[in-house]
């Protein structure tokens, strides 16, 4: 596999796992079992900006040098990153509280 490609691919899942660790958890990754989400306006917008640099540096991998499934998976992380930080820019935990809506339909 293309080592650009594998690094961004793990640096990716490590930083998923690392702002979920609660879904790090329950997938049995215990590395950051001390940690809770972080859910303040601060750390959604470094999340965003993360994530756009996640997309930004797949979508520099020329796909001339992959394979099929090489092509598949920078396409699949630039889709991930990039609808990761459209979903946070929405600010959701912003709408009003209800009992189906809110900060509490969010924590785990």
């Amino acid at each position: 596999m293309n080592e650009e490609l594998c690094r961004l691919g793990d640096d990716y899942w490590d930083y998923t796992m690392e702002t979920n660790p609660t879904h790090a958890m329950m997938l049995g990754d215990h590395r950051f079992d001390e940690k809770v989400e972080e859910v303040s306006r601060e750390a959604e917008d470094a999340q965003i900006a993360r994530l756009r640099d996640f997309a930004g540096r797949a979508e520099a991998i020329d796909q001339a040098g992959l394979g099929q499934e090489e092509r598949i998976t920078r396409d699949v992380l630039i889709f991930e990153a990039s609808t990761g930080a459209d979903a946070l820019e929405t600010r959701a935990a912003e709408f009003a509280v209800n009992h189906a809506m809110g900060l509490q339909a969010m924590i785990p």
